[in-house]
C-alpha cells in the first residue's frame, strides 16, 4: 500500500497538486510580504544607488477633534541645532549641517503661499534659460547653510578653489563649483576663480513677491563630481531622467550657498512674508517648537550608503514621545514607503486566495485519499484483524498523502521563489534601481519553512478523517465492504 495508492486517479491526482502547489507558494509569497520593511529596502536600495548625500526634514505629528471623530495629520517644522546634534552620529560618518530656505512651516502657511523659489544671477545679468528644471544647468539654490569653514573643509578637505574664503559678513557668499558651471555656461566666465570678488543677485520668488538682495561671492567649493549618468541632459531633454537628476542634486551640496552665521538673522525680514500667516490653533500636539529653530531641512554628507548608515537615519522616522519625527526625503525613500500600500493589497489578495486554495486542495487531497482507502479495504480489513491498530493504518496512507503534499511543497517552493523574483523585478523598476543583486522580497529559509509546515497541516487534516473513519469499523466490515 502507501506509495502504490498514487498510481490510481492519475489525472485527480494532477489535478490536486495544482491546487495545493497554487496554495503553497501563495502562502510563501504572504509571508515574505508581510516580512516587508520599508526603512530596510530604503537602506538597501540606497546602498546601491549613486546618492552622496542624504536629507532629512522635521515633522510633527497632532490630532484634531471634529465631533465625536479625532482626526490625525502631520506638519512639517523647522529644524534647530539641538536636532542637528540629534541626527549627527560620528562613527557612522554622519556630519549634518543645517539648511533654511525661508520657508514657513506647514501649520502657518496659507493656501496661495506657494515654496519659495532661491535664484541667482551674474550682478546685472539675466540667465534666460534657467528656469528651465528638466536642464543640466540650472540656476536654483535648494537653501542657504551657516554651517562655517570648519565643517566644509571636515567634510570635504581640498574643496576650496583658488583663494576661497567662507564668507564671515553677512552680505557674502561662497558658492559650489557646480554654481559656478551654470553661471559660466551662460556667461563670460572660465575659471572658477573669475567669479571670486563678484557680486551674485539672489531672488526668492513665491506667489506674492520677489525678494530680492546682492551678495558678493567670497569662495568656490567643489564638492566632488556630478554622475557621469546625467550627461546628456547638458544638449537634451528626457523627462524622467530629469527627474532623477532633480533627486541626485537636491541630495547633494552642489545647489546649497554657504553664507555667514548672521545671515539668517539679517536678511529674515527681507526674505520671508510675515503679513500672511494663518496658524492652526485647533490641533493638539506634545510638540513644543524650539525658539531657535529656523533650518528647513538638515543635510550629510556620505562617500558611500550602508544599510547600517542608512538605517539609523530612517530609525529617526518613528514619533519620538514629544510627537515629532525626521523624515529622509529622496525617490528612493519616497517610493520604498508607497509600494507599502501595494504590498498591503497583493499581501490581503494572496492571504484570500491561497487560503481559499489551501481549503479546496485539502478537500482533494482529502477525497483523494479517501478514494484510496476505499480501493483498499480489504487490505485495511486484513491489516486490523491481524492486530494492525489505527494508528498503524493512518500511518501508512499518511506516507502517501505526505509524499503527494512533499511533491507539492518541492514545485511550490520553486513557484514561490521564481514569483518573488517577478514581484522583485517590479519593485526594482519601481524604485529606479537597476543593479542586480538587490532583493526587496527575499524568499528565505522561514518562508520556506512556513510553506513546508502548511504542506504538513494539509497532509494531516487530509488524512486523518478517512483514516479515522474507516479505522472504526471492524476488520470483518472491512473485508466484506470490498
Amino acid at each position: 500500500m502507501g506509495a502504490s495508492g498514487l498510481k490510481t486517479k492519475p489525472i485527480r491526482l494532477i489535478f490536486t497538486i495544482l491546487v495545493a502547489v497554487f496554495s503553497f507558494a501563495l502562502f510563501g509569497l504572504v509571508s515574505t510580504l508581510m516580512m516587508y520593511d520599508a526603512n530596510y529596502t530604503a537602506a538597501t536600495a540606497l546602498e546601491a544607488s549613486i546618492l552622496k548625500a542624504s536629507y532629512v526634514y522635521k515633522n510633527y505629528h497632532c490630532t484634531r477633534d471634529y465631533g465625536d471623530k479625532v482626526y490625525e495629520t502631520t506638519y512639517s517644522t523647522l529644524m534647530s541645532t539641538d536636532d542637528l546634534e540629534k541626527l549627527n552620529n560620528s562613527s557612522l560618518g554622519l556630519d549634518f549641517a543645517g539648511v533654511f530656505n525661508f520657508e514657513k512651516e506647514s501649520d502657518e502657511i496659507h493656501y496661495l503661499d506657494l515654496i519659495k523659489t532661491i535664484k541667482y544671477y551674474p550682478e546685472n545679468e539675466v540667465i534666460s534659460n534657467g528656469y528651465n528644471s528638466d536642464r543640466y544647468y540650472n540656476n536654483i539654490f535648494k537653501g542657504f547653510s551657516d554651517c562655517g569653514e570648519e565643517y566644509v573643509l571636515r567634510n570635504f578637505p581640498d574643496s576650496a578653489i583658488g583663494n576661497s574664503k567662507y564668507p564671515t559678513n553677512s552680505n557674502e557668499i561662497a558658492i559650489s563649483k557646480y554654481a559656478f558651471d551654470v553661471i559660466a555656461y551662460y556667461c563670460d566666465y572660465e575659471e572658477a576663480e573669475d567669479i571670486i570678488g563678484k557680486t551674485l543677485r539672489i531672488e526668492m520668488l513665491d506667489s506674492s513677491e520677489i525678494a530680492s538682495i546682492n551678495l558678493k561671492v567670497t569662495g568656490v567649493y567643489d564638492f566632488g563630481e556630478i554622475s557621469p549618468k546625467f550627461n546628456s541632459l547638458k544638449t537634451a531633454n528626457d523627462f524622467n531622467l530629469a527627474n532623477d537628476y532633480i533627486d541626485y542634486m537636491d541630495n547633494s551640496f552642489h545647489k546649497i550657498g554657504f553664507v555667514s552665521s548672521d545671515f539668517y538673522s539679517f536678511y529674515y525680514d527681507t526674505l520671508i512674508e510675515t503679513n500672511t500667516i494663518y496658524p492652526d490653533n485647533y490641533s493638539q500636539t506634545k510638540y513644543v517648537k524650539p525658539q531657535n529653530r529656523k533650518y528647513s531641512f538638515a543635510i550629510t554628507p556620505i562617500e558611500s550608503f550602508s544599510i547600517a548608515r542608512s538605517s539609523y537615519i530612517l530609525n529617526f522616522n518613528k514619533i519620538a514621545e514629544d510627537d515629532s519625527f525626521f523624515v529622509m526625503d529622496n525617490d528612493i525613500y519616497n517610493t520604498s514607503v508607497s509600494i507599502s500600500s501595494v504590498i498591503e493589497m497583493l499581501e490581503l489578495i494572496f492571504l484570500v486566495v491561497g487560503s481559499a486554495l489551501a481549503v479546496l486542495s485539502a478537500l482533494f487531497l482529502f477525497n483523494f485519499i479517501s478514494v484510496s482507502i476505499s480501493n483498499k479495504s480489504k487490505e485495511v480489513g486484513i491489516l486490523r484483524a491481524v492486530g494492525a491498530r489505527g494508528m498503524d493504518v493512518f500511518k501508512i496512507f499518511f506516507i502517501e498523502s505526505l509524499m503527494i503534499c512533499l511533491m507539492c511543497f518541492i514545485i511550490s517552493s520553486i513557484v514561490a521563489g521564481v514569483a518573488s523574483m517577478v514581484i522583485n523585478g517590479i519593485l526594482l523598476k519601481m524604485l529606479k534601481i537597476e543593479l542586480a543583486g538587490i532583493n526587496i522580497l527575499h524568499l528565505g529559509i522561514l518562508n520556506i519553512a512556513i510553506i513546508l509546515g502548511i504542506a504538513l497541516v494539509v497532509s494531516v487534516i487530509a488524512t486523518i478523517l478517512p483514516v479515522y473513519f474507516v479505522s472504526r469499523k471492524s476488520p470483518v466490515e472491512s473485508i466484506r465492504a470490498l
